[in-house]
């Protein structure tokens, strides 16, 4: 009695024969693979003359081989691929740019849904038609999108002296989204609807307002602003909140509660605790 998998198909057993197999199970061992290995020698053959009658002599050296590529070598794993896209696609580009991505992720991410296409000889040649003028591209920069979304989920502190009078203006907010990694190139970009926001005032602390920002003169990005009244005598300073980002304050101006009401905020940590030291600019950030 043969073991399944060592059934001999002869012709008069051919219906037992494809019963029988029909339950076998192949092993690795029987399945197909890569092996195919690429090697060359590591020493030149012995010279072979035109009227040389014998063999030449070949040491063991001459049967020494480097391995030049093996099956699984990352030479044989598939190279970047270049694609064309044909519509925005964020962080990638926008119409018409060629990127280099991964074979995976340009198939099932681009090539399926269509948002690009090989960039064979004849689309390079067709490339130009694909790009749209600045007024027709949905975004300005292949990162504009990712900016409006995560820019509104960022709080920005702007403190402000309790001693000298001031009005809130954009570079206010240039110089106060600094703290928060946000580095504006041109404080033109920078709007705050609403009248003028005036001081000192202490009933101003902690409360919120909106800056708009604009990015590449095409996007709006609407930020939440605090406001921070800070004193140089430490006992006439006021208490700063654990994580005021995590929080929605007053706002400032009444008819900006329902924009202020739709900006994304942090999720409160309680293993962080910020620890006030000398002044709110070098505040501390401990992890418990």
């Amino acid at each position: 009695m043969f073991p399944t998998s060592r059934i001999p198909l002869m012709g008069g057993l051919s219906k037992m024969s494809s019963s029988l197999m029909a339950n076998v199970v192949h092993t690795p061992s029987i399945l197909n693979s890569r092996s195919t290995y690429i090697l060359e020698r590591a020493r030149p053959l012995p010279r072979i003359y035109p009227r040389q009658r014998k063999r030449p002599y070949m040491n063991r050296s001459t049967y020494v081989y480097k391995v030049v590529q093996q099956p699984y070598d990352r030479l044989m794993r598939q190279q970047d691929l270049q694609v064309i896209l044909v519509q925005y696609v964020e962080g990638l580009g926008k119409a018409g740019d060629i990127v280099t991505v991964n074979p995976n992720y340009a198939y099932n991410n681009l090539l399926l849904p269509k948002l690009a296409i090989y960039a064979s000889p004849e689309n390079l040649a067709n490339a130009s038609l694909y790009k749209k003028s600045a007024e027709e591209e949905a975004y300005s920069s292949k990162t504009s999108k990712t900016l409006m979304r995560l820019l509104p989920y960022h709080t920005i502190p702007v403190v402000l002296n309790q001693d000298n009078e001031w009005t809130i203006e954009p570079w206010h907010i240039k110089a106060s989204a600094r703290k928060v990694g946000i580095h504006v190139l041109n404080e033109a970009s920078i709007q705050i609807p609403g009248p003028p926001i005036r001081g000192p005032d202490q009933s101003l602390h902690g409360k919120d307002f909106i800056a708009i920002f604009k990015v590449n003169n095409k996007e709006t990005i609407k930020m939440r602003c605090k406001i921070f009244i800070w004193a140089t005598k430490p006992a006439e300073r006021n208490s700063i909140e654990n994580q005021f980002w995590c929080f929605k304050g007053e706002p400032v101006h009444p008819e900006e509660k329902d924009d202020l009401d739709l900006l994304p905020i942090e999720q409160f940590n309680p293993d962080k605790i910020i620890i006030p030291s000398g002044d709110l600019e070098n505040t501390i950030v401990c992890a418990s």
